[in-house]
This record gives C-alpha cells, sequence and structure tokens, in this order.
C-alpha cells in the first residue's frame, strides 16, 4: 500500500512539474499578454463579415462572405453547427492560458506513451520534455496553426494503445475523438468506430 501511495506521489509530481514547465516557457500569459499569431490575425479579419451578420441575425446565420476572394463559402473559414458533444472535453483538455495548455497536454501525453511502451520513468520525463519542447511545435504557435499544434499534442495520446500498459487504451481515447470535431450531426456515426478503433 505504501508503494502505491510514492507511485501516486511521484505521479502527481510529474503532472506538477509539467504544469509548472508548460507556464515557466510563457509566464507573460499570467499577466493577460497573448501571442501575436499572423494568421489569427487574419481569421478575424476575413470572418468579420460572417461574425457581424451572424450576431445581427442569430436564426439566420450566413455561409457565404464576399469578404475573400471576391465571395467563397464560409464552411472554409468559421462554421458553427450543433452536434458536437466533444465540445466539454476538449475545454476541458485545453483549459488554461494558450499556448500553455497545448505545452501540458503535449508533456504529459509523451510521458505516458513512453510510459506505455516500457520506459522508466525518468526516461519518459526526458522524453516528453523532448516531444513538447521541440522548435517546429513554437514556430506554428507564433504563425498562428493552432489547430496544428493541437493535434500535434494529442498525437502521443493517440499512439498509446499500442503500449504494453493495459491503461494506454483507455487513456488515449477521449483526447483522440476531441479531435473529431464534427462539422455536420451525420460524423456523430464516426465516433462509435473511432473509439472502438483506438481502443482495441
Amino acid at each position: 500500500m505504501t508503494e502505491i501511495w510514492k507511485k501516486i506521489a511521484l505521479a502527481l509530481g510529474i503532472v506538477a512539474l509539467f504544469l509548472a514547465l508548460s507556464y515557466g516557457f510563457v509566464p507573460q500569459v499570467l499577466d493577460g499578454k497573448i501571442v501575436n499569431q499572423s494568421d489569427i490575425s487574419g481569421y478575424v479579419g476575413m470572418s468579420h463579415e460572417m461574425s457581424e451578420w451572424n450576431k445581427a441575425h442569430p436564426d439566420n446565420p450566413t455561409y457565404w462572405t464576399d469578404s475573400m476572394f471576391g465571395g467563397m463559402p464560409t464552411t472554409a473559414i468559421s462554421t458553427q453547427n450543433g452536434g458536437d458533444y466533444t465540445e466539454p472535453l476538449y475545454k476541458l483538455l485545453f483549459a488554461g492560458k494558450r499556448p500553455a495548455p497545448w505545452i501540458f497536454v503535449s508533456l504529459l501525453g509523451a510521458f505516458l506513451l513512453f510510459l506505455a511502451l516500457g520506459v522508466s520513468w525518468p526516461v519518459a520525463v526526458g522524453g516528453a520534455i523532448a516531444v513538447a519542447f521541440c522548435s517546429y511545435n513554437f514556430q506554428i504557435i507564433q504563425v498562428g496553426h493552432n489547430t496544428k499544434m493541437q493535434a500535434i499534442a494529442l498525437m502521443p495520446w493517440v499512439k498509446n494503445p499500442y503500449g504494453k500498459r493495459f491503461w494506454a487504451q483507455p487513456s488515449s481515447a477521449l483526447p483522440s475523438v476531441s479531435r473529431l470535431r464534427p462539422t455536420t450531426s451525420k460524423s456523430l456515426t464516426t465516433w462509435p468506430l473511432w473509439c472502438s478503433s483506438t481502443l482495441w
């Protein structure tokens, strides 16, 4: 029993370390500052007309904008649809001042992956730091490739089923399914298939 509590304490200490590393790398976010991302600035501009219309006409949202390329569908810019039951999970996984949560999820996922592959705890911590603090991650964060960074952060979670530990399969299912952000209610039918392939 004492051994179990030691492992729990060690695990909590590692989680706290990852949290400290995540916010310690970008402490400015604690002061309310945000990353100046060029792609996000462009997105705000191109979706402005659509956003203003939808606010004024909540019962009649537009799926077309004239602000890009002389006119184009808004589906490639920003379209909100009902039926996304993973939204609470997504918000839980990436709660906090961004980009720190992306770093934290990447650290924790990589750590669990290394453990699932049978690596020792100290090596797993070092490997997780190497994965999360890859220079490419911060290059894409700087320009605003947010969804790509989120996908990279969840990559280790998706790979967990290939590990040797019994908890690897369930630990990967929920983060994996949170990336299935359905554009239509029909996408809901893909969730059981995704969960079954992830778990088994």
